[in-house]
């Protein structure tokens, strides 16, 4: 798998030049990524505009062909087209009633106990959206996906695996050099210049916010694909080997699921499931893989409850 998760590249970014991170800035990243393992180790590079990142799309390919000897070589050409895909912002504004800033002491104490809970769910919902609307979607669209067969599961409806080949300029995630250039993942302020304002129920506080910005770049139909519509029983090993067979699976290639069925298929297929460490920055990351291809599992895939994916009429 690539090594420049989101995850490694923001405790970077927030190191000054005399070796020390910000705290402020590293809570924040930790509470994002708590309990969203896709987001925490998804490969990143660097957007090449502050708000969307321009690529270029190969349309076409004229290659070397094989000539007789004296013959004239073929001209290898290719066409391409420029394309752009935007950056999403993530974040939100955090209200502190005066009363509550002064039971807590000062306003800096309240955001501390306030902002964890707020932000690890963010990535929850965040982790959840980037599986469903991005990479799912993805896989759905380039119409590179495996329909398993049976009934729907116990809980009324279907499961699913992804599989990712992440390659730069092609299938990445993507920041911001905006506020990463500056030394922070998240840009924070107070709303008003820190003077009291009133919610929308009247109540006097403060209001402060905080914000960043990522996307994906998807643009490699060979790079990405899917198992849908697992129900009441599992895939086969053959289906999990054409999933990463149709996604030309290398060392940066990875299966998302849910935890369970990740366990589920360590079960059934022992002899080819391994357990498999990822190690960024000072967490440690412990998964396992099929096929020597890491598994990245989450609590937030669905599990059971996915609509069908129907075939196309």
């Amino acid at each position: 798998m690539a090594t420049n998760s989101f995850y490694d590249i923001a405790v970077e970014t927030i190191v000054n030049r005399s070796g020390r991170s910000s705290q402020a800035q590293r809570k924040l990243i930790d509470s994002l990524t708590e309990e969203a393992p896709i987001l925490l180790t998804m490969p990143m590079e660097e957007a090449t505009h502050a708000y969307h990142s321009v690529f270029e799309r190969l349309v076409s390919v004229t290659g070397p062909d094989i000539v007789d000897l004296d013959s004239a070589l073929p001209i290898i050409d290719s066409q391409t087209e420029v394309g752009q895909t935007n950056l999403s912002k993530i974040g939100g504004q955090i209200f502190a009633g005066k009363d509550k800033v002064a039971y807590f002491g000062n306003l800096e104490t309240y955001l501390s106990k306030k902002v964890p809970p707020a932000l690890r769910k963010a990535g929850m919902d965040m982790e959840q959206n980037i599986y469903y609307n991005r990479l799912l979607a993805a896989a759905i669209k380039y119409d590179n996906i495996i329909r398993a067969t049976g009934e729907p599961s116990e809980g009324g409806g279907y499961s699913s695996i992804v599989a990712v080949t992440w390659t730069p300029g092609e299938i990445i995630g993507l920041y911001s050099p905006l506020d990463y250039g500056n030394g922070k993942v998240f840009k924070t302020g107070m709303v008003y210049g820190g003077n009291l304002c009133e919610n929308s129920h009247g109540v006097l506080g403060y209001k402060s916010y905080l914000e960043t910005l990522l996307g994906i770049l998807i643009e490699n139909p060979k790079r990405i694909g899917a198992i849908v519509n697992i129900g009441n029983t599992l895939p086969t090993s053959h289906m999990i080997g054409d999933l990463l067979d149709s996604v030309r699976s290398n060392g940066s290639t990875v299966l998302y699921c849910h935890r369970r069925m990740m366990r589920w298929i360590a079960d059934e297929y022992a002899k080819r499931t391994h357990t498999h460490e990822y190690v960024l920055q000072d967490r440690k990351l412990t998964t396992l893989t099929f096929n020597e291809v890491p598994f990245m599992a989450s609590f937030n895939i669905q599990f059971g409850t996915e609509p069908l994916v129907p075939i196309p009429s």
